[in-house]
């Protein structure tokens, strides 16, 4: 008619909607050496009151997969999302692909390999920004708790 179209160019405007999800990222090193880890979660019905496509993530033991794995590992901070909780059929197709460093998000009663270095505490106050904090394995000990029960 007598307008524009109102073009977004590929941005997405709203709040996810509360789901399950499987949240991932495959990728290779330098060398083409494929690695890949796999948490499924969901995303929980916040209301963020923010822009673009947004919504809060909830991933069982996030902070423990979040500096055994992401930190650990020196991922970027950037995933993939599908949505459904795929992290089964995901895990057999990378290992039928060849990839043997598959990480995710053990439950508390399965150790990872490595002894923590540092620990993450993920404020649960906040659900559109949440704050990370490092200590140093030293602090905890000087403190007297025990940072491998976190």
């Amino acid at each position: 008619a007598g307008s524009d179209p109102d073009f977004t160019r590929g941005t997405l405007e709203g709040d996810i909607a509360a789901s399950e999800i499987t949240f991932y990222r495959l990728q290779c090193d330098s060398e083409g050496v494929l690695r890949s880890y796999i948490a499924e979660g969901e995303v929980l019905p916040v209301a963020t009151r923010s822009f673009g496509g947004i919504g809060v993530f909830a991933i069982p033991e996030m902070g423990r997969f979040y500096r055994h794995v992401l930190v650990e590992k020196h991922y970027p901070h950037h995933g993939a999302v599908a949505f459904g909780h795929y992290g089964k059929l995901m895990f057999e197709l990378f290992k039928y692909l060849g990839i043997t460093d598959i990480a995710y998000n053990q439950p508390k009663t399965l150790p990872y390999p490595k002894p923590l270095l540092i620990s993450v505490n993920l404020n649960p106050n906040t659900c559109t920004e949440r704050k990370v904090r490092y200590e140093i394995l030293h602090r905890h000990r000087q403190c007297g708790r025990d940072p491998q029960s976190q």
